[in-house]
This record gives structure tokens, sequence and C-alpha cells, in this order.
């Protein structure tokens, strides 16, 4: 049941996405709501699905992308891992690694799409993108990943009804 209310949540971030956070930008770089999503949920303590989560998100993010979606899929199943096993043992405070993984996840996802860019064909400067894209990119999600973390929070409390959620 909670995994069928992924399909239309991630919808509705995959619409917020294309809207309005395409449209805040530093330099070229926007922030990646759907990826944010994720991180958050994977850190959430009492989550048990975390992977269909992820694979909905990594859905919804490939139909809004031209980038191909081994490229979007990747990344997000790398995060994810990273993610939980930093759940499992470094679980001290969570809105620090919130921010941590934010900035892995932001990274490692350009990364992830600059190779597929060049296998495609695209060679992008590296220096361009990383002072461009990358650092705004990673900016913007840090900035808002506080914000992301706490509505996820919340909305794992109201899923998991348990008195007691942290």
């Amino acid at each position: 049941m909670r995994i069928l209310i992924g399909i239309p949540l991630f919808a509705l971030l995959a619409m917020l996405q294309t809207t309005v956070f395409s449209r805040i930008s530093i330099i070229h770089g926007t922030s990646d709501i759907i990826m944010l999503f994720i991180v958050a949920w994977s850190l959430q303590e009492k989550v048990t699905d975390p992977w269909w989560w992820a694979g909905i998100g990594a859905l919804f993010s490939s139909m809004i992308t031209a980038i191909p979606v081994i490229a979007v899929a990747l990344p997000y199943a790398i995060i994810l891992m990273i993610a939980l096993i930093i759940r499992r043992r470094i679980w001290q405070t969570p809105i620090l690694m919130m921010i941590a993984m934010t900035i892995v996840a932001t990274l490692l996802q350009h990364i992830i799409c600059l190779i597929a860019l060049a296998i495609g064909g695209t060679f992008l400067p590296i220096d361009v993108v990383q002072s461009q894209i990358t650092l705004p990119s990673t900016l913007l999600n840090v900035f808002l990943s506080l914000p992301v973390y706490l509505v996820v929070r919340d909305l794992a409390k109201l899923m998991y009804q348990q008195e007691d959620y942290p």
C-alpha cells in the first residue's frame, strides 16, 4: 500500500521539478527534487521499502530528462546503497547525513551523466561543467535538503504510524 502512494507522489515531484525547480537556477545549475526526496526517504529509520521508491523516482526522473535511463537509474541505486549503509552504521545526526549525502549524490549524479553524454558523443569541458553546473547544483541541493528532509520525515511518520518514531 505504501508503494502505491509513491506513484502519485513522484508524479507530483516530477511536475514540480519541470515547472518550479527547473526555473530556479544558479548560473546553469538546477536542483533535483526527486533525488533529494530519495536521499531523505532512504535516511528515515523506519522505512522498509526504499528500493521501490528509488525505482519509481528513477522512472519519473527518466521521463523528464533526455539522459539515458541507465544514467538516471544508476546514480539513484548507488545513492540509495550508500544511504542505507550510512543509516545502518553511522546513524547519529540524520540532518548532517542528509547534507553529506546530498553533496555526494549530486556529484555522483553529475559524473555519471557526464560519462553517459561522452559515450553518446557529446563531450563537455569538465572545468566548465564543474564551475557552471555541478557546483551551483550542489549549492541549490544543499539549500533544499533541509526542507525536503523535514517534509519526508513527516510523511514517513504518517505512513509508519508508530509512536516510537523519533
